[in-house]
């Protein structure tokens, strides 16, 4: 009996020592501040490690207290809330909300029904015991308050940038995410916080900072290894419900490769057309409608170079080399200030970028194609290079055909090589440069002979003047040409030739101001050089007559601002303008035509010179870009958005598909350019635990003189076409449907689309009416697409 007795009295002997160290004694006076500044004011006076979700720590409290107990003081400010404390022997204090597990250890608990759970509390158990601070600033005792910490991201094993890595304050939604160059500027209250970055196909990498003013960080992921039985895409934040962007698609090579493809070789193009509101008029169209727009109602980027045509043999194969991917955006509806220049949807295609460490690559041969890849240092962590190329020999394919098939005498060939080059200079100045070329030559069971080519060059240099101010300069030349060439029957040999040359400049200015606006503004430039054709006999004999259509010269200039606001923790905006100039220039020979009449030959007037470099036509216009988002729960929002656009190029084509012999015209004093405007809603919920996506959205598009043709049009090679066209109004509605599951062996997405496009021809001066005038539907109509 007396060792059972020792017993009880060594545990209550025990119980009342470890009570007695937890009457730590507070003395505040704080008045209508956050409840987590009063919990980290408990957390310096006391000693002890308080581990809390911030995120519940918002409301206002009051806390004056006057040498009391830290555990009174604890009751009283916790009790008018739904949260609850445990301490336990280590003196860590566990503040939770909801229905916790019970520690494992002799503790006081002010509320014993409640269990705490480390999975409640969001908190790893392997740093719980000993979590050392990095201080940013220096600490002062103030009321907290908004500053902005920026950063940069970047890839430990190669030492390169991480693009669209998102960085989360305490277990919050996402609070901030990585340009293309890796950096980032996040809104931050002061105190001690837990920092998570997380990114597809990086290890979760995760900070104790202290954060006493703004200040600057560098953060480095390290590789994560991913079981090969099991396919598993992370999804650790909730963009899809808290991006203030709506109509906007992200994709990485990964989530890419493992769609069904043809021939293996994955298709970026192809994997569009799985996604809401993106249709083409065939399988092996060159092109692709988005939410009834046309296919050169696109602008198609690649590592920030215009690409005229994304795609090999007539639309079958992609011109992107996949293993030189890292990942896609698509904009369907909340476009960027920065882009202009089309009416319907940006597609941006990003390269990876190369190791910094050492070299490395891949070779593959398949079906159709073979590649090889390499990147590596040109000068260790300094200077990088990324090389690919791709070639087909898929000629045997069309002679194995049956002797009867009509494919028989046809031969195919491509190739595209792409080059990239990034030099940091130093911690605020970096250089990249990059390069494409593709090349196709085919011949269809016939003598003629089609050639066309894409050639694309862009440098640009990165300058960051301080925490929460950069700025990106660049330069390029956008090429695109195609030739057509039959040289087997004298009397019917000639050589067709067409080209488009776009050279262009950007500047683009980023700067925070505050802790609530994030500005982005800037200039864009584009000259346009277009020879519209050039046919020449190839000898004596051809019965062809030389044509030469007048080159074709215009500059597009814009200036632009946008302002992502953050009213609140549930309503953000976007808001921004896009201010377009465009000159066409001289040297020309301008048609004019009576008002009000037909523009045929009986009509014209007169023809007017243009010497070179004079103004023939200008037009301007003011493009709004809005977007909003309010929060109603964590897991669901609503969304909605209002976009104008201008396109002062015009793709001239009398077929249901796009053909790389399609002629692109300038706008000038008879066509003029293309407007569109859109209106998008949309409601946006996650639910088990972000794995799944659900996502609905409707829209509704007006477009103003879009151009159809009349009858037996003849597109190629007229000097006079403003005479073969019809200006076009248009319109398109639709709704969007869109489930994702983002985890898990089985993972993927289903869509379904219904959408209607109509156009309508009333030109008086077209001369011809379609449909009598009223809406008829338009070659690209797909009403039902899943």
């Amino acid at each position: 009996m007396p060792k059972y007795l020792l017993v009880i009295i060594l545990c209550f002997a025990h119980l009342i020592g470890f009570s007695q160290n937890t009457d730590k004694k507070i003395s505040t006076n704080l008045v209508d501040v956050p409840l987590k500044t009063i919990i980290d004011e408990f957390e310096k006076q006391s000693g002890y490690k308080f581990y809390y979700n911030a995120a519940q720590l918002t409301k206002l409290a009051t806390a004056v207290f006057d040498n009391i107990p830290l555990t009174k003081a604890l009751d009283s400010v916790l009790k008018p809330t739904d949260l609850g404390y445990t301490i336990d022997e280590q003196k860590n204090v566990f503040v939770y909300s909801g229905n916790p597990i019970l520690l494992n250890t002799s503790v006081n608990q002010p509320n014993a029904s409640k269990n705490i759970s480390f999975d409640d509390l969001k908190i790893d158990t392997g740093f719980l015991a000993n979590r050392k601070y990095t201080v940013i600033g220096k600490a002062i005792n103030a009321v907290p308050k908004e500053v902005v910490l920026s950063g940069y991201i970047f890839r430990v094993s190669t030492k390169m940038p991480v693009a669209n890595a998102v960085i989360r304050v305490d277990n919050a939604p996402a609070n901030a995410r990585t340009d293309a160059n890796g950096y980032f500027n996040l809104k931050i209250l002061t105190g001690k916080h837990d920092v998570f970055v997380t990114t597809s196909g990086l290890k979760e990498e995760m900070l104790l900072l202290e954060v006493n003013a703004p200040g600057n960080v560098n953060i480095g992921l390290n590789e994560k290894v991913v079981s090969l039985r099991e396919v598993t895409i992370n999804s650790t934040t909730k963009r899809n419900v808290e991006q203030v962007a709506m109509g906007v698609e992200r994709m990485d090579i990964k989530r890419i490769k493992k769609i069904p493809s043809v021939f293996g070789e994955p298709d970026v193009l192809k994997v569009l057309l799985t996604l809401p509101g993106v249709k083409t008029t065939g399988e092996a169209s060159a092109g692709f409608n988005v939410r009834g727009g046309a296919s050169d109602q696109n602008l198609i980027l690649f590592n920030n170079m215009t690409i005229y045509n994304p795609t090999h043999f007539l639309g079958f194969f992609s011109a992107f080399n996949s293993e030189i991917i890292k990942d896609l955006e698509l904009y369907k509806s909340s476009i960027p200030a920065k882009y202009g220049g089309r009416l319907s949807s940006v597609l941006e295609i990003n390269g990876i970028e190369g190791d910094t460490a050492k070299i490395r690559g891949s070779a593959g041969i398949g079906l159709i194609t073979s590649r090889i890849n390499i990147d590596g240092p040109i000068v260790k962590n300094k200077t990088t290079f990324v090389f690919g190329a791709r070639a087909t020999y898929s000629d045997w394919l069309l002679n194995v055909l049956p002797g009867n098939a009509s494919f028989k005498n046809s031969s195919v060939s491509f190739y595209d090589a792409n080059l990239s080059l990034m030099h940091k200079i130093d911690n605020k100045n970096s250089l990249n440069l990059s390069a494409y070329l593709s090349h196709d030559d085919f011949k269809l069971d016939s003598d003629t002979i089609n050639k066309y080519t894409n050639k694309n060059l862009n440098v640009g240099w990165k300058h960051v003047f301080n925490n929460d101010f950069n700025s990106n300069l660049s330069f390029g030349y956008d090429g695109y040409t195609y030739n057509v060439e039959s040289n087997q029957k004298p009397l019917e040999s000639f050589l067709l030739d067409y080209g488009v040359d776009q050279f262009n400049g950007k500047l683009i200015f980023t700067k925070m101001v505050g802790s609530k606006n994030q500005l982005n503004f800037g200039l864009d430039a584009k000259l346009y050089k277009v020879k519209p054709g050039n046919l020449q006999p190839l000898n004596g004999e051809s019965l062809y007559t030389p044509v030469d259509i007048e080159p074709e010269q215009a500059l597009e200039s814009a200036v632009f601002l946008s302002d992502k606001i953050d009213l609140s923790k549930k309503l953000s905006l976007d808001l921004g303008v896009r201010y377009s100039f465009y000159n066409y220039l001289g040297p020309k020979n301008v048609n004019i035509y009576a008002d009000g009449l037909p523009r045929n030959e009986f009509n014209l007037i007169r023809t007017e010179s243009y010497g070179s470099g004079k103004s023939v036509q200008t037009y301007s216009m003011p493009e709004v870009r809005a977007s909003a988002r309010y929060s109603i729960l964590d897991n669901l929002s609503v969304k909605a958005s209002y976009n104008t656009l201008a396109q002062y190029m015009h793709l001239l084509s009398n077929t249901t598909t796009v053909t790389p012999t399609d002629v692109w015209k300038l706008s000038d004093n008879n066509i003029k350019p293309q407007k569109g405007s859109q209106i998008s809603f949309g409601i946006y919920q996650n639910a088990n635990k972000n794995a799944i996506e659900i996502s609905a959205e409707v829209y509704y598009k007006k477009i103003k003189d879009y151009l159809d043709y009349k009858s037996g049009a003849q597109i190629i090679l007229n000097k006079t076409i403003e005479t073969e066209v019809l200006k076009t109004e248009g319109k398109a509605y639709g709704a969007e449907f869109m489930i994702k599951k983002n985890s898990g062996r089985f993972n993927g997405w289903f869509s379904y689309t219904f959408s209607r496009t109509f156009l309508k021809t009333n030109d008086p001066v077209g001369g011809e009416l379609i449909n009598k005038g009223e809406f008829y539907p338009s070659n690209y109509d797909k009403p039902h697409d899943m």
